[in-house]
């Protein structure tokens, strides 16, 4: 049996191309047992307050590694209380165990600008 890597849940929406280069929402997929933990921050709002705007993802094995998905994740939310709409950043991997396992996909995710 595998153990959870996190607490979290990341609801991922697949981005498929159709026609002329747009970009569709497919339908959302839950992947329980997740970390995703904030990694760097901006001074952008108007109080002065630290926003995160890059976080880690640590998911278990068989979390698909496409980067055209749209992530929202439990308890990451904007000021007004909304889900973030979160992209990969760069790739994501697979790392393995010393003997050849798949252990977890990790990689960094940024804010969804789409």
């Amino acid at each position: 049996m595998f153990d959870d890597l996190g607490e979290q849940t990341v609801h991922l929406t697949p981005r498929t191309k159709v026609r002329f280069g747009e970009y569709v929402d497919g339908p959302t997929v839950d992947y329980p047992g997740c970390a995703v933990q904030p990694v760097q921050s901006e001074e952008r709002r108007d109080d002065g307050e630290a926003s995160e705007s890059r976080w880690k993802i640590i998911a278990p094995p068989g979390f698909p590694e496409r980067t055209t998905n749209v992530a929202t994740v439990d308890g990451i939310v904007d000021d007004a209380g909304r889900p973030r709409r979160l992209q990969v950043d760069g790739e994501l991997q697979t790392h393995y165990d010393d003997e050849g396992f798949a252990a977890y996909v990790g990689g960094f995710l940024t804010e969804w600008r789409g």
